[in-house]
């Protein structure tokens, strides 16, 4: 009987990820697909207008986090698309059955190789380069660092190891994920620090306010 190759959790995160910078900022997003992405805000302005504008959101993520002395790797579901104005990021599949099972699957894979990782989505078009070099800055006195948004959920996890419980239970896409996850890390005496509070985009009038607010002229063309 031969003998099963096994490959050690080092191992494994090296051939996914050949970067080793102290901090890396992991992105999580879907594939661009007409009707599968931005579902509530689609439901009032259409889909086609809610891929526009899902577009929009996450080439102002990749503008910021371009801006960074940092590894940067986009976690796509449910299949990789490739990004070929960003050729230096690394690209990978999220995995797992549900959003906390995933995000502990990816910070798995990277903790071997960064001393910090930071996590977003591309819902936050208010999000800034500095918002993401101060979660770094804090993780040198905190164990976690959270930035809420103000539905009740968060735009920005940091970690300096992995901390499943953290996403385990927890309510997705409801006003209870942020107060959930901050009762988790006290449960494990775990010290937070905490980033300024922003609005995500998920319904109509959040584009609305964000557009106003910024003086944003949408083109649905980009």
């Amino acid at each position: 009987m031969r003998r099963k190759k096994t490959i050690s959790k080092k191992r494994r995160a090296s051939t996914l990820i050949k970067n080793t910078t102290e901090n890396a900022v992991i992105v999580f997003l879907r594939k661009r697909e007409l009707g599968k992405v931005k579902t509530r805000l689609a439901a009032t302005i259409g889909p086609k207008r809610a891929l526009a504008i899902y577009h929009y959101m996450i080439k102002h993520t990749l503008v910021v986090v371009d801006k960074l002395n940092a590894a940067k790797i986009l976690y796509f579901y449910p299949e990789i698309e490739q990004y070929p104005d960003h050729p230096d990021y690394h690209c990978n599949l999220q995995k797992g059955q549900d959003l906390g099972n995933r995000l502990i699957n990816a910070i798995d894979d990277c903790h071997l190789l960064y001393q910090k990782i930071v996590v977003i989505g591309t819902d936050c078009p208010y999000l800034e380069k500095t918002d993401l070099e101060h979660a770094f800055k804090m993780l040198d006195k905190n164990d976690i660092v959270i930035g809420p948004s103000e539905d009740g959920g968060y735009y920005l996890i940091g970690l300096k190891k992995p901390h499943p419980h953290l996403f385990l239970d927890i309510d997705w896409s409801t006003d209870r994920v942020f107060d959930q996850t901050l009762k988790a890390a006290k449960t494990k005496n775990l010290t937070v620090g905490l980033s300024r509070t922003l609005s995500d985009v998920d319904y109509e009038k959040d584009w609305v306010r964000y557009c106003e607010s910024t003086g944003t002229q949408f083109n649905e063309g980009l």
